[in-house]
């Protein structure tokens, strides 16, 4: 594509009509013999008509002259073909590999075969210049030094294959940034179709060049966005369960789509969704009986992005819910545990090793014992009621005891803390305790003492409360069964989620899930449907996915390995000698994101925060056709002067 640098140097085209004009309004004449005066008003007459266009249109040298001020202007505005350049630099590039790549364009091409194919012509364009290649989504990776030829850096740009997950420019760019040196001339080519690109935060500093190269051109897109099931609370929890789910549309126009939901592989309701353009649509289903072990919802969208026409919901298949109680007083929390809801409760007895209680599953554990509360990581639970913590818990320090303690605010806007009434609540004495960025949703008393607060960690779920029952009215309240029911309500609406996985998440095996795994050492994933592989092909192209299972996994939970595609999974044995039937299955979701257009963004330099590109930089980048336009001008007017002269020549010859 040609680029203009200098586009107010058009201005020039004004002279093509001024020459025009001076060509139509200057006088020409000519000495003529006549027979007779009677003639000499036909042809003045006939002169008046069509002289100024006859000169027009006989007159070669107006359009040598013409042509060559268009020329002349257009080497003026500096035209040049980014992309291309005999300069030894230093090339940067990024090839953006995240999940709107993997659109399917016209004629079956991936996005991301089309940036491929762009890069590997950058290379050869610029056959002076050192390249290094950065592929990147949620994590950029450097694939290519400088110091590589370049037909090996060629080949690792043609290993690059597409992930399923969301991109992050920011990084990307600042690490292209750190390649480049003060002593080059850096210049950085992104590869990409900027779905997301604006609100990225992406810049780069004024003195780097950036060339764009935008990737595809459809932008149709319908997909599920959300879908969640959940225990019907109101009707005593094991009534039913709600199923939820919204499907949108990225499209500029209104669209049909039929859905259809799914419960354990049973197709149980169909719809047509008729969805405005940048509308969602969403829907509820209510039903009744115990937990599903599988929801899905599908959709027929015939788009050119089909990884998130589908969500899939798995249950963990642990339907119990077990608490412990590590504390030298545990009944009135045992108690408490079960009015709240929770169907199993063991206690901690003195005579036996705690270390056996941390290998243990349970859904919640109540800790009332400043030991074990610095040994969270070593307990197979990840959910947490820590009463009274020591010093250095999560980095908050203490500054100081409290005595008589009473609260303001009888009521907070938090989930944990719902129909709590801290009415009338008082505490003897308490340590006052200095809290940090690991806390939130915090509850102060009314000297601003923080007494409950929720630790932010995405391994575990933690609240603490920050001082001892026993030494306040609490347990003798009715918000006590109260706290430990909204804590164990919200353990289980993320316990009934289960297995769910997400592509480049943090993702766990259940038991239930490994279960079939028992003596399974190591596990072989493979990706068996959900759209185009890496070659952008077959779904069974895509590379297996290992896992090394420690003795006593099916205990779970075990973590997961990184999944970069979405799609059916099945987990085979890989230890076996030979092929054997698969241990289990499951499907990897999208990223859980609420946008996922695919609309292509043209992105200019002056989208950067950082200006605008120098003179100097452009000619790093582009092959300008300035110097060939104005050789080219020069030889039009050495035409135009030999034959103005050679006219000349042929008039005095022939004495006219």
């Amino acid at each position: 594509m040609i680029e203009f640098q200098m586009i107010s140097n058009a201005v020039f085209f004004g002279a093509v009509p001024v020459l025009a004009a001076l060509y139509m309004l200057k006088l020409n004449r000519r000495n003529k013999k006549i027979p007779s005066v009677y003639f000499i008003k036909d042809l003045v007459s006939d002169n008046k008509g069509s002289s100024l266009f006859k000169r027009l249109t006989s007159n070669m040298l107006l359009f040598l002259e013409i042509l060559f001020l268009i020329i002349l202007a257009l080497a003026l505005m500096n035209p040049g073909r980014a992309g291309q350049s005999l300069l030894r630099k230093k090339m940067i590039l990024l090839v953006d590999n995240s999940i709107t790549m993997s659109s399917i364009e016209a004629g079956g091409v991936l996005r991301l075969s089309q940036a491929i194919k762009s890069a590997e012509a950058a290379v050869y364009d610029n056959p002076n210049s050192s390249v290094s290649v950065i592929e990147f989504s949620a994590a950029p990776k450097l694939i290519a030094d400088s110091e590589i030829s370049r037909s090996e850096a060629v080949a690792r740009i043609r290993t690059i294959a597409p992930t399923h997950l969301t991109p992050d420019y920011k990084t990307a760019v600042a690490l292209a940034e750190g390649l480049c040196g003060e002593d080059e001339a850096p210049e950085i080519h992104i590869f990409s179709d900027f779905c997301s690109w604006r609100g990225s935060g992406a810049g780069v500093s004024k003195k780097t060049s950036v060339v764009f190269h935008k990737a595809g051109e459809a932008e149709r897109n319908i997909g599920v966005c959300t879908l969640e099931v959940s225990q019907d609370v109101e009707g005593g929890g094991s009534a039913g369960y709600n199923i939820f789910f919204t499907v949108k549309n990225y499209c500029d126009y209104e669209v049909s789509i039929p859905a259809s939901v799914f419960i354990d592989a049973t197709r149980v309701s169909s719809s047509v969704l008729t969805i405005a353009g940048g509308g969602a649509e969403s829907k509820i289903l209510k039903k009744y009986g115990s937990m599903p072990e599988e929801v899905s919802v599908e959709i027929i969208a015939s788009d050119v992005l089909d990884v998130d026409d589908k969500r899939v919901w798995s249950s963990s298949g642990h339907k119990n819910f077990r608490a412990l109680v590590l504390s030298g007083s545990p009944y009135f929390y045992k108690a408490a545990l079960e009015a709240a809801g929770a169907d199993t409760v063991d206690a901690s007895e003195a005579n036996i090793p705690k270390a056996l209680y941390r290998q243990r599953e349970y859904d919640l554990a109540v800790i009332d014992d400043t030991g074990e509360a610095a040994l969270l990581d070593k307990y197979k639970c990840r959910s947490f009621i820590v009463f009274d913590p020591p010093e250095g818990f999560f980095g908050a320090f203490s500054s100081g005891p409290e005595l008589g303690v009473t609260v303001r605010t009888p009521e907070f806007p938090y989930a944990y803390m719902r129909a709590v009434d801290l009415n009338d609540i008082y505490i003897h004495q308490m340590q006052k305790a200095a809290l940090n960025h690991n806390f939130g949703q915090i509850v102060y008393s009314s000297s601003a003492a923080p007494l409950f607060a929720v630790v932010n960690s995405q391994v575990f779920d933690i609240f603490a409360v920050f001082f001892d029952p026993r030494a306040s009215n609490f347990p003798l309240k009715i918000s006590f069964p109260i706290f430990f029911s909204n804590i164990i309500n919200i353990i289980k609406s993320k316990k009934i989620t289960g297995d769910i996985f997400f592509a480049g998440g943090l993702n766990y095996f259940g038991p239930a899930r490994l279960k079939p795994a028992e003596s399974v050492t190591k596990l072989r994933f493979l990706r068996v449907s959900g759209g185009p592989g890496p070659t952008g092909a077959l779904p069974s192209a895509a590379p297996s996915v290992y896992l090394d299972l420690p003795a006593g996994a099916a205990a779970g939970p075990i973590e997961a390995p990184q999944f970069l595609l979405t799609g059916l999974y099945r987990a085979f044995d890989a230890s076996a000698a030979k092929a054997a039937d698969p241990l289990f299955d499951f499907f990897v979701n999208p990223p859980p994101v609420r946008t996922l257009s695919v609309k292509p963004v043209r992105v200019s330099f002056q989208a950067m925060s950082g200006g605008k590109a120098a003179p100097a930089s452009f000619e790093s980048s582009h092959v300008s056709y300035a110097a060939p336009l104005i050789l080219l001008a020069v030889l039009i007017l050495l035409l135009d002067w030999v034959y103005q002269n050679h006219r000349t020549f042929y008039k005095k010859e022939a004495g006219l």
